[in-house]
């Protein structure tokens, strides 16, 4: 019971980097993306 837990925790905490991950690449091509924009 508690491996089990402890797979669930660290299975969150791969999650959570896999998620930061994907939210700082998305807020640099936010940014790209704003900068392409204000571009005449």
């Amino acid at each position: 019971m508690q491996i089990h837990c402890k797979e669930q925790v660290t299975g969150f905490q791969v999650s959570r980097q896999v998620f930061f991950r994907l939210f700082h690449k998305f807020r640099q091509i936010c940014r790209q993306f704003m900068d392409f924009c204000k571009e005449p």
